[in-house]
């Protein structure tokens, strides 16, 4: 249950006639920060320890699950009836999915409007991030009840399942949440006119180890909720309106998200439409998308894409671990290896070495590579960089590094192929984007020559995704130089 400050010891209002509950006071709590929800939601915003793994579809051979699911119901129906007997509340039907029931959402009334703002503590014209229970003082034209509210549901249902998966973190943490009404930026643009930036929603993860004062590295993204029905056209004005944001950004120096989490219910078709967000994305974000990350999830592999990002520093420091392993003579290899990376797991100082030094100074971000040089005529570098399921950063960072090569250290130019090499934690390899629109030949040839590493799992997986034959003894520091180029 989401608990209010001070509510409780709050039990009367009016004219003393409405005692205010626990229940009640959440309902009016999650209303007035989420604004529309349906009785289900709000009884696992009530209680969370309901939600289950396959939300939102709710289990069915769970007795026990079962039984205490429709008592709590029943009791937050209640509690729902009652206030919008006392005018608290009030309610809509809206046909979700063609051929299913109709779905109750409920909205704060009117009537009662500026009590629960006085239950809750807001000052008047207050203006709120939404974060941490810092609300806004909001009108109540906030919530009038939209032509359509699919978007809003699936946003709300997203939030619900990180309540699910904030158990299942191998770290403590606390999640917070706001939707369109906080995510949203107002930014000018030349002509003096303002545009409205409006992501979905905000998401931050705050990580911990025993007590609080003590971070770990975590999560805050912009999310979009992605119902695969918007056109192309479509996608590239909303990465337009990005571009237009950050840009405003540099200037006036705003913290925002590094990060764009696009949250999609489709299970089947996640590939094709990552193929769409990627090329959307790549070509309209330009010069921020080695700096920016875009992630594709769906509730298969939600959990799995915000592991792999609070663990990166992980698994770059086993990447180097391994790169340590196979970058000496008896393994057949003659080179040089650049793989600071500032800090390691112990908090010792691992510095970057000079030419990624003066690499950064070019790229603005920090590159991991080997040059191997085992042969005088096909002298190689392999740029290492995280790519775990359908993310961005890490291929537009290697179409950064090669559109700047001229601009990179006398050095690197020695080297006439680059091999990037993916990492990710576990399982198979996610491929780069059949379609890339905003490439060239030159740059989609070196992507086709890709490696990847799983961190998790030790296994290397060649160009066409397929684990390398342990049976063939392949230095993969030098298994470029066996590669048709």
């Amino acid at each position: 249950m989401i608990y209010l400050r001070g509510v409780f010891s709050m039990r009367y209002f009016l004219d003393g006639n409405f005692e205010l509950n626990k229940i009640e006071a959440n309902v009016l709590h999650c209303l007035y920060k989420f604004r529309f929800l349906t009785t289900e939601q709000l009884l696992f915003l009530t209680y969370p320890e309901l939600i289950t793994a396959s939300f939102p579809t709710n289990p069915r051979n769970d007795q026990e699950w079962r039984k205490s699911y429709l008592t709590k119901y029943s009791r937050v129906r209640r509690e729902l009836v009652r206030l919008e007997k006392f005018g608290f509340l009030r309610s809509q039907m809206y046909r979700v999915i063609a051929g299913r029931s109709p779905l109750n959402f409920f909205t704060l009334n009117a009537e009662k409007f500026n009590i629960v703002k006085d239950l809750l503590e807001i000052d008047s014209l207050h203006i709120g991030t939404g974060w941490n229970n810092d609300f806004g003082d909001l009108s109540i034209d906030f919530y009038e009840f939209p032509k359509r509210i699919e978007h809003h549901l699936e946003s709300i249902n997203f939030y619900i399942r990180m309540l699910y998966l904030s158990t299942q973190f191998p770290f403590k943490n606390e999640i917070d949440f706001v939707d369109n009404v906080y995510a949203a930026r107002t930014y000018p643009i030349e002509n003096g006119e303002k545009v409205r930036f409006r992501p979905d929603a905000e998401l931050k993860i705050h990580g911990y180890h025993q007590e609080k004062k003590n971070p770990l590295p975590g999560f805050h993204a912009w999310i979009e909720i992605d119902r695969a029905t918007e056109f192309s056209s479509t996608l590239h004005q909303k990465f337009k309106n990005y571009r237009g944001y950050l840009a405003h950004v540099a200037v006036s120096k705003e913290n925002t998200p590094p990060l764009i989490l696009v949250y999609t219910n489709s299970s089947t078709g996640i590939v094709r439409r990552w193929n769409s967000l990627f090329n959307a994305y790549h070509s309209n974000l330009m010069n921020y998308s080695p700096f920016m990350n875009l992630f594709v999830c769906n509730a298969q592999n939600l959990f799995q894409t915000i592991v792999s990002f609070t663990e990166r520093s992980v698994m770059l420091l086993r990447v180097k671990e391994r790169i340590a392993n196979a970058a000496v003579p008896n393994m057949g290899f003659l080179g040089t290896v650049h793989f600071g990376t500032g800090r390691n797991a112990g908090n010792e100082s691992d510095p970057l070495t000079p030419l990624q030094t003066a690499c950064q100074e070019v790229l603005g971000w920090v590159p991991h590579f080997v040059l191997t040089e085992n042969n005088p005529n096909r002298l190689q570098l392999y740029l290492f960089l995280k790519y775990d399921g359908y993310e961005t950063q890490g291929i537009c960072r290697v179409l950064d590094f090669l559109r700047k090569w001229d601009q990179l250290p006398n050095e690197l130019k020695r080297a006439k192929e680059v091999i990037p090499v993916f990492y990710f934690k576990s399982g198979s390899p996610v491929g780069v984007p059949n379609q890339l629109e905003s490439c060239t030949a030159e740059e989609k040839a070196v992507l086709s020559r890709a490696l990847w590493f799983s961190t998790e799992q030790g296994i290397w997986f060649d160009e066409m995704l397929k684990p390398f034959n342990e049976m063939s003894m392949v230095n993969p520091l030098t298994y470029g130089l066996y590669q048709n180029v």
